[in-house]
């Protein structure tokens, strides 16, 4: 399984697809994002994914229950120049967003962000 995501348009909204790589079917579109996607991360533990969007006034941090397309919790990150985000192995709910002079982690709740 991977994801891809997609910038916006004239034409369509930016989006996140979440496809299977052996018969390349979409299982899943999540299209509530206040930007454009620059980092999408699975988490190894369950069903959320990771977000980071740039947008024209601000950037966020997303966490998705990516089999309902359910948002779990958002954190908008204003002035920082974001290139990423990543949860860490191990630990189900710390998560990193990086980017020109930024790096902060970030634990999640159950609840969401």
């Amino acid at each position: 399984m991977v994801a891809s995501g997609q910038v916006s348009s004239e034409h369509q909204e930016a989006s996140v697809n979440i496809w299977l790589i052996e018969s390349l079917q979409t299982i899943a579109v999540i299209d509530q994002m206040l930007g454009n996607p620059v980092s999408i991360a699975f988490s190894a533990h369950d069903f959320v994914l990771l977000t980071v969007e740039v947008g024209v006034e601000e950037n966020s941090l997303s966490f998705w229950d990516w089999e309902s397309d359910a948002l779990l919790g958002r954190v908008q990150l204003n002035e920082e120049r974001l290139t990423g985000g990543a949860f860490h192995p191990h630990e189900a709910d710390l998560a990193v967003t990086f980017g020109v002079h930024h790096l902060s982690f970030w634990r999640r709740k159950r609840t969401g962000s």
